[in-house]
């Protein structure tokens, strides 16, 4: 096992559609630092889902009225309000309309399918014979052509929408796919010693995602130069010039060039 930093999970967000009740579940867990935006999935109830979501204040996020209420605490004492608290509310604002966006779609994915069934003729049960897709319980996997590594430039808004805020204090040269997680290398922008691996996974049977980060002391950045085993092995160059890999079955980076064992 080689020496890595504490994962971090930032992120998990699990999902539960019944639609043989027409009702859905959704709980979140959300476990962001201060300042990070991370993407995050949602789903659902019924027709009247919105309503039944939504918070005592009207928002489906409650981490707005929590730090709505934390301003509100400040301006009360007669202090300023932190510019990092502010960038947190404008951040889960963000998150809100993409909350009510998806939770749009959805319903509307839902009555399509509910569409499909109900105008298919049955079987001598009752049961539709129309060949219709069923709702999706995970995310499944990237198609293969899909699974690439991409250089990044000097901008960072790639990586920072995928990984959240947070990617902003790494320098990240190259991202890849995998068949079930996207991944970012680089190294830490105030300490280039520091390689960092981040892993943003899919699961394939869950809506769940989670997002890690791997810090490397000592071994200068990391950039990931090609695929090996089906690609589940990201091979990656480090230091000065040599070579290891990463193997996203174990979410484990090897600093050792690949024997394909």
């Amino acid at each position: 096992m080689t020496n890595r930093a504490k994962k971090v999970i930032l992120v998990t967000t699990v999902i539960a559609v019944l639609l043989s009740s027409g009702t859905a579940i959704a709980k979140n867990f959300d476990k962001q630092s201060k300042t990070d935006l991370i993407e995050r999935n949602t789903s659902a109830g019924t027709e009247k889902g919105f309503e039944n979501l939504q918070d005592a204040e009207g928002y489906l996020n409650p981490k707005i009225a929590e730090l709505t209420k934390m301003k509100e605490e400040y301006i009360r004492r007669g202090e300023k309000v932190p510019e990092e608290l502010e960038a947190k509310i404008e951040g889960e604002k963000e998150y809100e309309a993409y909350l009510r966006e998806t939770e749009k779609k959805r319903l509307e994915y839902e009555k399509e399918h509910e569409k499909k069934l109900k105008n298919a003729p049955k079987d001598e049960k009752g049961n539709p014979i129309l060949n219709v897709e069923p709702l999706k319980h995970g995310f499944g996997y990237f198609p293969k052509e899909q699974q690439v590594i991409k250089k990044v430039d000097t901008d960072p808004s790639t990586p920072g929408f995928i990984f959240g805020r947070g990617m902003l204090e790494y320098e990240i040269n190259t991202m890849a796919k995998s068949n079930i997680s996207i991944l970012a290398s680089g190294c830490k922008k105030d300490n280039e010693d520091v390689g960092v691996i981040w892993q943003k996974i899919y699961s394939p049977t869950e809506f769940e995602v989670s997002v890690e980060k791997y810090e490397y002391p000592g071994k200068g950045a990391i950039t990931f130069k090609s695929y090996a085993d089906d690609n589940n092995i990201l091979i990656f160059t480090y230091g000065d010039g040599q070579e290891g890999y990463f193997d996203v079955r174990a979410n484990e980076a090897v600093f050792e060039k690949y024997n394909g064992n």
